[in-house]
């Protein structure tokens, strides 16, 4: 089910696309009327049904709106990310952490990245700094049932209180800022 939020945002999106002629108005009416029926979103809709392609829909996103992406189809979910936001505030605000920023922050999937006072309260539950992308390829909710379902990562060796790590190195925890790719 798209909530009413998302579907402001998807129209913002639909109107962007009819200005830039990416697509006629009887294609988004098609899609509009496709997606209900489905139970789809917008732009899922504009891309499965051909309207669309994925790579324009992402260029459009990223640069005329300046927002990131993500697709949900290829996106690697980082384990630790995930083990800083709890499941049923996953669940209810339909997210999923999925991995850092250069800088520490939280990269957060959503179906709607302009969300700011989530994006606080994200902060406040997680000590970090989050930044949305938009989830695209449909299916948030099924990868945060698959992603919650296959637990969350243990907690890495602690060294033993002589100083002696085993060889194992240095352990990172969640809390420490580690850079990983952009998603």
């Amino acid at each position: 089910m798209v909530s009413s939020s998302a579907s402001s945002f998807e129209e913002r999106v639909g109107r962007v696309l009819l200005d830039a002629e990416f697509v006629t108005d009887e294609q988004l009416t098609k899609a509009r009327d496709t997606g209900r029926e489905g139970g789809e979103g917008l732009l899922d809709t504009l891309v499965s049904l051909g309207i669309v392609a994925r790579e324009t829909l992402m260029t459009v996103l990223s640069f005329q709106l300046r927002i990131p992406v993500v697709d949900l189809k290829s996106v690697q979910v980082d384990p630790e990310a995930v083990a800083l936001v709890p499941e049923d505030f996953a669940r209810q605000h339909n997210i999923l952490p999925v991995g850092f920023e250069a800088d520490g922050s939280l990269r957060i999937a959503t179906m709607v990245p302009n969300d700011f006072q989530l994006s606080s309260r994200l902060s406040s539950v997680t000590g970090r700094q989050t930044k949305f992308a938009l989830a695209l390829s449909g299916g948030l909710n099924e990868l945060i049932d698959r992603t919650y379902a296959a637990g969350l990562p243990s907690p890495p060796p602690k060294p033993s209180p002589d100083g002696d790590d085993g060889g194992a190195g240095v352990a990172i925890t969640p809390s420490e800022e580690r850079p990983q790719a952009a998603v």
